[in-house]
């Protein structure tokens, strides 16, 4: 971060010591593809190298995973026209197509458009289950996404993160966190099985409960947290029939704990809920889904539901996806039994997020683009598209 605002260029990061001058480097924009922030960046290029990433300090901050894990570019340097004939082949006869939702929109898109083309099913498990999740959620609230933001997240004065190991899920999610609680004295909860030592300096209040527990813990915050709100007839019934005493046994939250969030929050103003992938994949994450809606609804709270991948939120808006796997199957960046792979390790190679002109959908609800910073010289999945009757020139 140093490095970044230095006016001079004095302070350096250790690699870049020595390597290229500054004034030689490219600067490509684009955002960074770690996490669903999508942080904007900029690739500093010479000679089709990529030497550093650059931020704007004043607009966007940078974990360590954007600002030195960018080389990730696949080098295949020509196209393999057997690889691709059976490519085309695979796609042809694939009853599931098994896709990674780290992937732009434009592709999401794509492989929607191969599904409605061939009939072959479309699985994407971690976006799947994230795609459900604010289905339920929805049904709650009558919006498709959630209300919160970044900037909500910074100007809060109660922030909750549950079912989240955040610092490493969205490090400039936890870094937002970092600034509510200097800048705003925030009172911060942290609910999760396990304490993490690494945001121990900014966590006020840490709520451990047992694993497999988060629809009980979901259901004991929403009864402490809007009970005394105006309720409709149907969800005061069910806030009041709740077994407060056995949903606290079984998941190890005691009703004093949830009692001091609720006396914290007393005369404060702006509360951020935080939720995270473990809630989504949970085997009651639909019935999860609708608890924490509630707090949207009647707790006032500033609700973000952090995508689990780079593009989660984007798939789920785009692709109709499926659940059950049928043989044969294409893997796009997964297993399967032919594998397209952005890290050259598959049948067939694709482009890196790095290498791609497209969008990604962030978890502020912003799509924003990639530009190419490595060259590429392979085939693309809208050669493929084309080859299958979906005609468009290009990807974006």
């Amino acid at each position: 971060e140093s490095a970044s605002v230095c006016p001079v260029g004095a302070l350096v990061s250790r690699h870049f010591k020595y390597s290229a001058n500054a004034w030689e480097l490219q600067k490509i924009p684009s955002a960074c593809s770690h996490c669903s922030v999508g942080c904007a960046i900029d690739y500093e290029v010479k000679k089709n190298k990529i030497y550093r990433v650059g931020n704007d300090a004043e607009f966007a901050t940078l974990c360590g995973a954007g600002r030195y894990g960018f080389d990730f570019a696949n080098r295949c340097e020509s196209k393999d026209k057997e690889a691709f004939d059976n490519a085309l082949k695979a796609f042809k006869e694939a009853k599931t197509i098994l896709f990674s939702s780290t992937i732009t929109n434009e592709e999401a898109l794509i492989l929607q458009k191969i599904k409605e083309k061939t009939g072959a099913k479309l699985v994407s498990p971690q976006a799947k289950a994230y795609q459900e999740f604010m289905q339920s959620y929805a049904q709650i609230t009558s919006k498709s996404l959630y209300n919160g933001t970044l900037e909500d997240i910074k100007n809060s004065s109660v922030v909750v993160v549950f079912g989240s190991a955040i610092a490493k899920d969205a490090p400039v999610v936890k870094y937002h966190i970092n600034m509510a609680s200097k800048h705003n004295r925030a009172r911060v909860a942290y609910m999760h099985p396990i304490e993490d030592n690494s945001i121990s300096n900014i966590v006020t209040q840490f709520i451990k409960y047992e694993v497999g527990s988060e629809e009980g813990v979901a259901a004991l915050l929403a009864h402490t947290l809007i009970k005394d709100k105006k309720l409709t007839k149907t969800i005061s019934k069910f806030i009041n029939d709740l077994d407060i005493g056995y949903l606290s046994a079984e998941s190890n939250v005691g009703e004093e704990e949830l009692e001091l969030l609720k006396k914290s929050m007393d005369k404060k103003q702006g509360y951020s809920l935080i939720v995270g992938s473990d809630l989504y994949t949970h085997p009651r994450a639909k019935e999860i889904a609708k608890l924490i809606a509630l707090l949207e609804l009647y707790g006032d709270f500033k609700v973000i539901c952090v995508p689990p991948t780079t593009n989660a939120l984007g798939v789920s808006l785009i692709c109709d996806l499926d659940s059950e796997i049928e043989s044969p199957t294409v893997g796009y960046n997964m297993d399967g039994d032919f594998v397209l792979s952005s890290v050259g390790d598959g049948n067939l190679d694709i482009p890196a997020l790095n290498q791609q002109e497209g969008t990604i959908t962030t978890l502020d609800k912003r799509v924003v683009p990639l530009n190419v910073a490595q060259p590429y010289n392979g085939y693309v999945l809208n050669d493929i598209a084309n080859a299958l009757g979906i005609v468009a020139q290009y990807t974006i």
